[in-house]
């Protein structure tokens, strides 16, 4: 059985209002549960692992506000304790606008505009989403945001001073991510043209100008997918290496585990595990499928981010990687599989910490980030080989502006940031 880099094609259906993924895979004949199961199989061979983490819950639910980023998912976490948000708010000497549109899920997407406000009795789906099409400082481009929700807000306004959020109850966990990654959406088919974006490329984008009319089944289903993953946070990656030999040749095997935060939400929603796998990683599988494999399938998910392409193992605690000539691949992907330079890599007795980015790549892997010790959020705009950080606004989530903010590491991959 020969596992493969796949793009695949995500379809969802909703029953009532349970946002079910439903994933349609064609790899070269090959049965994805046989696949797993094999991966089972793999893991019931190997040590158990005893080595834990610290509770990411515990760490952010004793602040009145906290921040999660990870090297291990694009949503930037938040937990508040307070009963309203207010983003996208302008600083002072702002360049760029708050959104122009919003929409929710109620018996299909209910669309605002800037300058609406609107009580909220029948939201029906976890996710808000935000586009600015054309606004002051948005001509060019365009940079969707989703939002996922824990609870329902009982009420809406978007306008001159931002988006606010009010809730009946504490606000508790909510994520943000930048819909389409660091890639910018051109807001017009002359503006596509003037970027010179090639017809075939063009057909594939997404047309951010037709939402305000109706949105459109793409950002409708990277939605509903992304809140299926948005109740599985992953937030620490484990490997546990074997030598072997594979083909006459010697090779090398990764065996990947998560430690995962479960979010509850107020709608029925599937829970869907996608486990992550690091950016240099997916370039090698990419660029050497013969020597580089994943099993069960790796699927590209078609968000672009500063530091390459994002894939991930889906309906999966754990993966496996498979390596054929390790000396060969480049220095960010043996690190990545290894953990450091060496050649030949020693085998593991235990399960030990992953650190999924090359040390010297200070660039997430979600395209949004919130300066630390501050308030104000930005996204990462890559055009060609160019790439720079766009503020959105700042942000009120409740914290007390006179209190010291307290960032530290949670692990190799994960950081927080809590105001008291």
């Amino acid at each position: 059985m020969t596992s493969v880099f796949l793009s695949v094609a995500a379809m969802f259906r909703s029953m009532r209002p349970l946002v079910l993924l439903v994933v349609s895979l064609f790899l070269l004949g090959c049965d994805l549960q046989s696949a797993r199961r094999e991966q089972e199989a793999v893991l019931a061979r190997l040590p158990r692992r005893v080595e834990t983490t610290p509770s990411l819950e515990s760490a952010i639910t004793n602040s009145r506000v906290s921040l999660v980023q990870t090297d291990l998912s694009p949503f930037l976490l938040f937990h508040s304790s307070a009963t309203t948000l207010r983003l996208f708010v302008p600083s002072a000497g702002a360049t760029s606008a708050p959104p122009h549109y919003l929409a929710y899920g109620a018996n299909g997407p209910k669309i605002l505009t800037n300058g609406m406000s609107r009580a909220i009795t029948n939201m029906q789906e976890r996710w808000i989403l935000t586009w600015f099409q054309g606004g002051q400082g948005w001509e060019k481009s365009d940079c969707p945001i989703g939002i996922q929700l824990q609870h329902s807000p009982t009420h809406i306004t978007l306008d001159a001073q931002g988006l606010r959020l009010e809730f009946g109850r504490s606000v508790g966990y909510w994520g943000m991510m930048a819909m389409y990654g660091a890639q910018p959406l051109p807001t017009s088919v002359a503006e596509a043209a003037a970027q010179g974006i090639p017809h075939a490329e063009f057909k594939k984008l997404p047309k951010v100008w037709e939402w305000s009319t109706a949105v459109t089944r793409d950002p409708l289903t990277r939605l509903r997918y992304w809140g299926s993953a948005f109740a599985r946070f992953p937030y620490q990656a484990w490997r546990f290496a074997e030598l072997s030999t594979e083909g006459g040749r010697d090779a090398y095997a990764v065996h990947a585990q998560f430690d995962w935060l479960v979010i509850p939400c107020d709608w029925e929603v599937t829970p869907w595990t996608q486990a992550p796998i690091s950016t240099a990683l997916a370039q090698s599988s990419l660029h050497s499928p013969s020597s580089t494999r994943v099993s069960p399938v790796a699927y590209d998910m078609q968000l672009r981010t500063s530091v390459g392409p994002l894939f991930s193992v889906g309906d999966s605690l754990s993966y496996s990687t498979h390596v054929t000539g390790l000396s060969g691949l480049p220095v960010t992907a043996r690190r990545s599989i290894t953990g450091d330079d060496s050649v030949p890599p020693t085998e593991m007795k235990s399960w030990q910490p992953w650190r999924f980015v090359d040390s010297g790549n200070t660039t997430p892997m979600s395209s949004l980030r919130v300066m630390e010790g501050e308030m104000r959020l930005e996204w990462i705009a890559v055009q060609g080989d160019q790439a720079r950080w766009v503020s959105l606004g700042e942000m009120d989530l409740g914290q007390d502006r006179n209190s010291p903010v307290e960032a530290r590491s949670f692990n190799a991959n994960t950081r927080i940031q809590s105001w008291k």
